[in-house]
């Protein structure tokens, strides 16, 4: 592991002898950076550190970089599931420097010996997992009403140990470089039916209010989080079949292997209590 500071790192050494590197680092999970420098924040997280990486790579014998990347460099979602060809829309600051970060990588390893693997991943779910995931755990676990009833979308998830078992594959694969792939698992869901089945999972009773979509739409615009309400409630699914048909991989584990794990991880958590 590397230490990073404002976007330096000793990243020469970290890179010395290895063949392979998968680049997890960026900024992600922030609520409420709005501020007029917000898209510089995530810049420099996710676009600038990428560059002294990159630059240190290629003085290596690095042979292959992943890059995790997000479905937020197409956009937010709508109806037709996304491809690796849809164009890209990116809606907010961390899908536009992570589409950065996508072209510095493929622009930079042009005529060189390194080969880039792009995985595009939708919401992360698992043990550990940050972001909405977690807060929708505890606002289950808690009992608080979710205004989840009248919410029919489709969204694409990724369990953690897929993502896992796909970097694994995107690392030794032989057709792999060069290439972007979507990956996830492989069923999608709808925000009601997750949460249901979560608090079905931890023995907790949902409280789904059938809020109507233009009502949560109209408060998220009187509070400043019209975004965050899109998110919550539009489909947003990815057609994975580009990395089923030329990696051979599969997601391992099932959307309820990885919702029964992750419940029991928070129930776990919650019962360990914070000090434990």
């Amino acid at each position: 592991m590397v230490e990073t500071c404002q976007g330096k790192a000793n990243w020469d050494e970290a890179v010395c002898g290895v063949d392979a590197v998968v680049q997890l680092i960026g900024r992600a999970h922030v609520l409420h950076d709005r501020g007029s420098d917000s898209l510089e924040k995530y810049r420099a997280d996710n676009v600038q550190v990428i560059d002294g990486l990159l630059r240190a790579c290629l003085q290596s014998d690095v042979k292959r970089l992943v890059q995790l990347s997000t479905i937020a460099v197409v956009g937010q979602g709508g109806e037709i599931p996304y491809t690796e060809r849809t164009k890209c829309q990116p809606e907010n600051a961390y899908g536009i420097t992570k589409l950065e970060a996508e072209k510095l990588l493929l622009e930079s390893v042009r005529g060189t010996e390194l080969e880039p693997v792009i995985l595009r991943a939708p919401m992360v779910y698992g043990p550990g997992a940050k972001g909405n995931f977690p807060r929708l755990l505890e606002f289950i676990w808690r009992g608080l009403p979710l205004p989840v009833g009248a919410v029919c979308n489709q969204r694409s998830v990724l369990f953690v140990r897929n993502l896992s078992d796909a970097v694994c594959h995107a690392l030794i694969h032989p057709e792999a470089g060069g290439e972007v792939f979507n990956v996830a698992d492989a069923k999608s869901i709808s925000t009601k039916d997750l949460a249901r089945q979560i608090a079905t999972l931890m023995h907790r009773p949902l409280r789904a209010l059938p809020v109507p979509i233009f009502a949560l739409r109209a408060m998220g615009r009187l509070i400043g989080r019209e975004d965050d309400i899109r998110r919550f409630t539009v489909s947003l699914t990815l057609c994975t079949r580009k990395i089923r048909e030329e990696l051979n991989w599969h997601p391992p584990y099932s959307i309820e292997e990885g919702l029964v794990e992750s419940a029991e991880w928070f129930r776990a958590t919650k019962e360990r209590g914070p000090n434990a």
